[in-house]
């Protein structure tokens, strides 16, 4: 419901329950943005990461929640300096992924090469590859939500 003061809308169902709402808003898509770009500034970091021998020790498919799509659920194990390290990472960002081919390819107990951070050991892919496109069209859209619900929720709100 609106209310006219001196020729000024001001929305009275815009409670602090709504600022609250809208600041979770921002948050979560800030947050999102940055996962976004942090995958894509590791992707593109990768090139100098090292191929080593790797096993898959579990292959199979995660069912979507309510009804959402399908995905890989793949885990290898690999040795650097004689110390085992263990990552669930197929690639930098895919989203689109045909999942039973993926399985196949990487089966559990199958021998494949991974990628490892030579700075973090512990940061490891099967794909020194990702979407360019699809993290940056993701953290821009997420940042612009979250600007978005900025502008309008505190800052037009305020002039009137």
């Amino acid at each position: 419901m609106f209310i006219y003061n001196n020729n000024k809308k001001v929305a009275e169902s815009w409670s602090n329950k709504m600022r609250v709402n809208s600041v979770i808003i921002i948050i979560t898509m800030l947050f999102l943005g940055w996962f976004a770009v942090k995958d894509l500034l590791i992707m593109v970091s990768s090139s100098n990461w090292v191929e080593t021998d790797a096993v898959i020790i579990v292959s199979k498919v995660n069912r979507g929640h309510r009804g959402g799509p399908d995905s890989p659920w793949i885990e290898f194990r690999y040795l650097v300096a004689e110390q085992s390290y263990v990552s669930d990472k197929i690639d930098f960002g895919q989203w689109d992924y045909n999942v039973s081919a993926l399985l196949q390819e990487y089966s559990a107990g199958k021998q494949v090469k991974a990628y490892y951070n030579p700075d973090n050991i512990e940061q490891a892919v099967l794909q020194n590859t990702g979407s360019i496109l699809s993290n940056i069209l993701l953290g821009f859209f997420a940042w612009g939500i979250a600007v978005i619900t900025f502008y309008y929720r505190f800052i037009k709100r305020e002039k009137g």
